[in-house]
């Protein structure tokens, strides 16, 4: 499972990206609550507005994913809200208005989530958001009995114990590529490493 976010601006184009079809086989909203516009458009352009007439910053918004992995789909409408309220408040942001889309791509489902990061005139703090994804993902995936998602520190200690192991450049790619990790050629870096999950 992933769970990802991060605080943004620019809610218009927000908006139109969470309800358009575009490579999705279906685009589902699934709740908009806390806004006065109750559809996922407008709602998160009016998030987006209280923001930027506060003039406390542009990045009102904060969007956040969940995504199930292949073959563990199959939360109902009351999972997902279960689930956003968990990430709702690992954040911080009980009780924020919120808008929560459902997209289908390639037979697979995840949910987009937005929150409105201001309160009284102010933007709620976003620090450590990292970690309140972890401990999310990591109760959800025991909530839900899928399989724990290696992290980036498990995938860190398995090459660099191919690469102890191994002679030379060639056998450790060799080593890597059975282990189901593919060696690549970077843009910034000479090579990366695409883990089995398709993470670089």
């Amino acid at each position: 499972m992933i769970v990802r976010g991060k605080s943004r601006g620019w809610g218009g184009q927000l908006g139109n990206y969470l309800e358009a079809q575009g490579e999705n086989e279906s685009v589902t909203p699934l709740e908009v609550r806390g806004t006065a516009a109750q559809d996922v458009r407008r709602a998160v352009r009016e998030m987006s507005l209280r923001t930027e007439l506060t003039k406390r910053g542009k990045l009102g918004l904060y969007h956040a994913q969940i995504a199930p992995a292949y073959g563990e789909d199959g939360f109902t409408a009351e999972q997902w809200k279960e689930a956003a309220d968990q990430l709702e408040m690992a954040l911080g942001l009980t009780g924020q208005p919120r808008v929560i889309v459902l997209h289908e791509k390639k037979g697979k489902v995840h949910a987009h989530l937005v929150w409105q990061r201001e309160k009284e005139g102010k933007l709620i703090k976003m620090s450590h958001s990292y970690r309140a994804h972890d401990r999310v993902r990591a109760a959800l995936e025991r909530q839900h009995q899928h399989e724990r998602t290696r992290q980036p520190h498990d995938h860190k200690a398995e090459l660099t114990r191919l690469w102890e192991s191994t002679r030379d450049a060639a056998q450790f790619k060799r080593e890597a590529e059975a282990a189901g990790y593919r060696l690549a050629r970077g843009d910034r870096r000479p090579f990366h490493v695409v883990t089995p999950d398709g993470e670089k």
